[in-house]
């Protein structure tokens, strides 16, 4: 699979320029997650990320848009939320977020890929812990070989990689460690990007 990153809750400002950078330094997959920004918002910042990289995007809310926009695909939250409208668009990914291996035994077919989340202490949220002990992980794994699309999520950084490989995950996703910070710019995003990527390369997750 490849490295995920998921943006912020909160929209930035130029927050679609600092997108364009990330996907310009190598990145295959973002997910867009919104929860506050109406469906105008959104449209309006999906409009001034050039085409060449809309099917890089994976949303969150207002699914509607990622049809509308030939977008690469649709997240569901944990639970049961289903697809706002019925979309046509058979090629679109589905994917899932899980907060207990039960949900991932439960999700992990009937999606393209599932997270599962905190694995680690968060970067970005106070008091937000891991949920999850490495040795639950690593026997979760052993024990259903055929999970080979849960992503890790929640403080991943340069330094989980390899222990997110060594622990049976799929890949990673992002969040924290690309955004942390009130100074971000093109440069910033794109720099500790391009500095976990070249981990990641390495360990051949």
């Amino acid at each position: 699979m490849t490295l995920i990153v998921i943006t912020p809750a909160e929209i930035l400002p130029d927050e679609v320029r600092l997108w364009e950078a990330l996907f310009l330094t190598g990145l295959q997959r973002l997910h867009v997650r919104k929860p506050h920004a109406s469906i105008s918002q959104l449209s309006e910042m999906l409009a001034s990320l050039p085409s060449e990289f809309h099917s890089r995007l994976i949303l969150h809310q207002h699914h509607k848009l990622a049809e509308d926009f030939k977008l690469g695909g649709i997240h569901f939250k944990s639970f049961n939320q289903s697809e706002e409208l019925p979309l046509n668009d058979v090629d679109l990914s589905r994917s899932r977020s899980c907060h207990s291996f039960q949900e991932v035994l439960d999700n992990y077919a009937s999606h393209d890929y599932v997270f599962l989340s905190p694995v680690f202490d968060s970067i970005s949220k106070n008091n937000y812990a891991s949920a999850f002990a490495a040795d639950e992980i690593r026997a979760f794994f052993l024990d259903h070989p055929q999970i080979n699309n849960c992503i890790a999520l929640g403080g991943i950084s340069k330094s989980h990689i390899q222990v997110c490989k060594e622990l049976g995950f799929a890949d990673c996703a992002l969040l924290g460690a690309i955004w942390q910070g009130d100074a971000i710019n093109p440069d910033i995003v794109s720099e500790r990007f391009r500095n976990i990527q070249s981990t990641h390369n390495l360990t051949s997750l």
